[in-house]
C-alpha cells in the first residue's frame, strides 16, 4: 500500500480556530485532500492530508500553529455489491 503524510495540528476548542488553519493553507495554496477533528475538553486537533506537505508545514509554522508528522497507509474504499444494489433503490429526493 501506498504511504502518506498526515500532519496532526493542535488547536484550541473555540469557535474559529478551524477557519483560521483553514485559511492559513488556503492562503499558501494548500489543498486539503483529508480532515478528521476532534476535541478533549478546551484543546482539539485536527489530522490532516495535504497535497503538500512541505507548503502546509511551511505556512503552518509561519502561522505559529504546532503540528506533528506522520506516516499512514492510503487505500481505496470498496464499495460491495449489495451497497450499489441499496443506493440504486434510495429515492435521494425523500432524504433530508
Amino acid at each position: 500500500m501506498a504511504k502518506v503524510k498526515q500532519l496532526t495540528v493542535a488547536l484550541e476548542n473555540r469557535p474559529g480556530t478551524l477557519a483560521h488553519m483553514a485559511k492559513v493553507l488556503a492562503d499558501a495554496k494548500v489543498n486539503v485532500l483529508a480532515l478528521l477533528g476532534s476535541t478533549a475538553g478546551a484543546q482539539g486537533s485536527a489530522q490532516l492530508v495535504v497535497d503538500n506537505v512541505n507548503k502546509a508545514k511551511k505556512a503552518l509554522g509561519g502561522a505559529g500553529l504546532s503540528y506533528t508528522e506522520g506516516t499512514l497507509e492510503q487505500f481505496e474504499p470498496i464499495i460491495s455489491f449489495w451497497a450499489l444494489r441499496l443506493a440504486n433503490h434510495v429515492d435521494i429526493a425523500k432524504i433530508g
